[in-house]
């Protein structure tokens, strides 16, 4: 804690990794945004636990690039708030599929909004189904349009609500098959009217039965 935040920029990721994990607990945003991207390959997962949420903020999108997948389990819901919304653009597919379910309740729509469409392609069901609802007004339609239709089977009713009409346009028939059937009581009408009509193929007469009598005006 007491280096100076330039001092930081000459570690390498071979000291990071021998560094203990309790050490982590001193870093602070400053010193962590003074790293260079290429040291934060050396960081174990729980190296990353250990760190202070506020830590997080320095945090920028080239050093998450460089972060190792396998580190990615150590972030925890708070670590995640904590981060700047910009520094997501730096997340990929396998860093995401590494993240525990639990951290995602960290992620607003500004940093999920911030996360290249090819990032989505590592949410998994479970994942989904652990963020806010809040957070799903950040998907666009490319970042739903990259999702594994087995993701889908994670999204709850108030989630589907969150979630901004044109974001919509992302969904194709395989995701729509993949959604539970309770979680179609949170469509609206002006969701339903921007889905693609190649994407109604998907639908099960439970999902169907699922939907209000409002949403279905937009068909």
């Amino acid at each position: 804690a007491g280096m100076d935040a330039t001092a930081m920029a000459g570690f390498s990721s071979n000291q990071v990794a021998a560094m203990d994990p309790t050490a982590m607990a001193g870093l602070k945003a400053d010193q962590v945004a003074g790293m260079d991207a290429t040291a934060m390959a050396g960081f174990s997962s729980n190296q990353v636990a250990a760190m202070d949420p506020t830590a997080m903020a320095g945090l920028k999108a080239d050093q998450v690039a460089g972060m190792d997948a396998t580190a990615m389990a150590g972030f925890s819901s708070n670590q995640v708030a904590a981060m700047d919304p910009t520094a997501m653009a730096g997340l990929k597919a396998d860093q995401v599929a590494g993240m525990d379910a639990t951290a995602m309740a960290g992620f607003s729509s500004n940093q999920v909004a911030a996360m290249d469409p090819t990032a989505m392609a590592g949410l998994k069901a479970d994942q989904v189904a652990g963020m806010d609802a809040t957070a799903m007004a950040g998907f666009s339609s490319n970042q739903v349009a990259a999702l594994d239709p087995t993701a889908m089977a994670g999204l709850k009713s108030d989630q589907v609500a969150g979630m901004d009409a044109t974001a919509m346009a992302g969904f194709d028939a395989a995701k729509v098959s993949s959604l539970n059937s309770t979680a179609m009581s949170g469509l609206g009408a002006t969701q339903l009217s921007s889905m693609p009509t190649t994407a109604m193929a998907g639908f099960e007469a439970a999902q169907v039965t699922g939907m209000t009598a409002a949403a279905m005006t937009g068909l």
